[in-house]
Formats: structure tokens, sequence, C-alpha cells
């Protein structure tokens, strides 16, 4: 990674709660009619939800990608009109923040801030702020995967299980389950929950249930010869999601790999003592959140100079390498992969 862009990055992080108070204060002087709107916590809220803005712009600033600013300003105003806020409102909120970056900020902090900001305001005047639906009814497995979709959400899960066991049965590959059903579900649950479509409790105990599934299919792997490769999987720290990472893990298993699973929230000097430990050909990060890129890039930089890291092959996978295909490029790592298929097969090319 960069270390002037890092620094950048760290400068926004460190005086985010300022940077925010200092908005809200520049936003209310232009709309007074603003507590009557939201009501008696709009401050304490709109405060909250600028500092989460900024965190979202430390991170772009630091990995260099203004794109991941823009994608979260879209993502997050997508959730936050489907709550009944004006457009005009955000548009306002982020054009104070830009002003105060602009005044608040050391000059190239500020420039680039800026610039960020602006190119994520000019997107958000002329987007469709809808989220794109992970869901394909037309696809082969369209039917079950809402089936199993609305299974998992109304708290039925044996009959959510039973619908994937019995494709495994019939002889549906667990890989094929997985790209096609079990991660486009996780993707609309989340997708639900981020527009309040459903409660945290729902996406909790749908996210249970196919954690459980992914236990009960193993009894149909179909594994390969074993070789003589070994991946250590782990989510960066305070990544608590690991589903995804899980599916990888076990797709990489019946491809034949030796598989040390570490699994959610990682701290990267364990990884590093854990590497020294056991040795390993592949390092395979998930990285669910766009507020964690920067710890990614952080992580990979330290097992890179480690004694066990230097020659070891490093992927990625989660949401921000979705939404910027470049971005494992800045952050280090050998490659990235979308579904894990694309997991295994990268995986093979790096380690052959």
């Amino acid at each position: 990674m960069n270390e002037t862009a890092k620094q950048l990055g760290n400068t926004i992080e460190a005086v985010s709660k300022a940077l925010a108070e200092w908005t809200v204060n520049r936003h209310i002087e232009s709309d007074p009619a603003l507590p009557e709107r939201y009501g008696a916590t709009w401050r304490t809220d709109w405060t909250a939800n600028l500092q989460s803005r900024l965190a979202y712009l430390a991170q772009a600033v630091a990995v260099r990608r203004s794109e991941l600013f823009t994608q979260m300003m879209l993502w997050t105003a997508a959730a936050t009109l489907a709550r009944k806020a004006k457009p005009d409102d955000l548009l306002n909120s982020l054009e104070q923040m830009r002003d105060v970056l602009a005044q608040e900020l050391p000059p190239p902090v500020a420039k680039t801030a800026s610039e960020y900001v602006d190119q994520a305001l000019s997107r958000l005047r002329s987007a469709e702020l809808e989220p794109s639906v992970a869901l394909s009814p037309g696809s082969r497995h369209g039917k079950l995967l809402l089936r199993y979709l609305e299974a998992a959400l109304a708290g039925d899960h044996s009959n959510a299980h039973r619908l994937i066991t019995e494709q495994a049965q019939a002889g549906v590959s667990v890989t094929e389950l997985y790209d096609q059903v079990v991660q486009p579900a996780l993707s609309e649950i989340g997708r639900m929950w981020h527009r309040g479509e459903i409660s945290v409790a729902d996406e909790h105990f749908a996210t249970a249930t196919t954690q459980v599934l992914l236990g009960e299919l193993r009894a149909f792997f179909r594994q390969r010869e074993p070789r003589s490769a070994t991946v250590v999987a782990a989510a960066v720290s305070g990544d608590f999601h690991d589903v995804g990472l899980r599916m990888v893990a076990d797709c990489l298993e019946m491809d034949g790999w030796q598989i040390l699973y570490l699994g959610a929230n990682m701290p990267a000097d364990d990884i590093v003592e854990f590497l020294g430990q056991h040795p390993a050909d592949l390092l395979a990060l998930s990285v669910s959140t766009c507020l964690l890129v920067r710890q990614a890039g952080e992580l990979i930089e330290v097992v890179r100079a480690s004694h066990s890291g230097d020659k070891l092959k490093i992927i990625v996978g989660g949401s921000p390498f979705d939404l910027i295909p470049d971005l494992w490029e800045e952050l280090g790592a050998d490659g990235c992969a979308h579904s894990t298929t694309e997991a295994v097969n990268l995986a093979n090319r790096l380690i052959p």
C-alpha cells in the first residue's frame, strides 16, 4: 500500500468525530427545519451517520480508490432513503461535509478528500438509488433460491435444510449449491436488512440457519485425491462474517487442499505466528466490509514482511472486491475471487 495515502486516510479518521459535529452544525444553519423533519434525536443520528461516512472516506483515501467511497455512498443513500430521509437532505449533508473537509484539514488531505466527495455527489445526483437484487429467478436454481430464502427468513430451518440437501442427494454438487443458491441468498438477506425490510434478528437467524446447513453438506463432499498444498483461511481482524470464507475453504478441501481454517476476526500478528508454526502455500483472506480494506492491506504487508510469508501466495475475497475489481492489487494480494469456483481456480493457478 502507498504510505502517503495511508497517512492521509489516518488523518481523516483521527478527526472524524470533530468533522462530523462541525458538518452537522453547518447543516442546521443552512436548514433550520431539520429537527422538525427528523425528530428529537436528529443531531445524534446525523452525527453518527456522518462519522460512518467519514470512516468510508478514510478507507477510500487510504487505498487510493475514490470509487470505493462513491459506491458506499450509493449504498448508504439507498438505505437512508428507504427509511424516509429526503434526498436533498442527504446531498446537503455531503456538501456541507465537503466544505468542512476543505476548510479544516491540511491542504494535501483536504484536496484529495474534497475530490472524492465531489465525485460521490456527482453520482448521487444522477443515480437511481435502488441497490441491485441478488436473486435471479430465471437461473437454473432460481426457484430453489427463492424457496430457500423464504424458508430461512420464516425461521423454518428444517425445510430450508431439506431443500438444499435433497438437491445434494440428487447429485447437484456442493460447489454449485454454494455459488448459485446459498451465497445469493445471503446477499439478498443482507440487502433486505440494509433497506430495513427485515430485522437484525431475522438476518442473524437466517445466517445461523446457513451455518448449520454448511455442516450438513459436508456429508456430500466429492473429494479429489489429496494434494501436497496447504491453505490458511482467515477473516481480517474486526470482521465477524466468515460464512463466505467457510464455503471457499470447503470447496478447496473438496479439491484436495489441506485446510487450516482460522475463521473470523483474526489479528495480523496471530496469523503471522500461526504461519510460522504451520507452513502454508496459500493464505485466503476474507474482507466483508469496505471499512476493513486498509486493515487487510496492512495485514498483507505484515505477512509479506515475515519470514514465513515472504513467498506465500495471498488471495482475497468479499464485497469490497466485487465493488472495485482491481482493489486487490493496491492491497498487495496475488488475486481475488468472486465465488467459490473462482477461488479454487485462482488457487490452482497460483499453486499449480
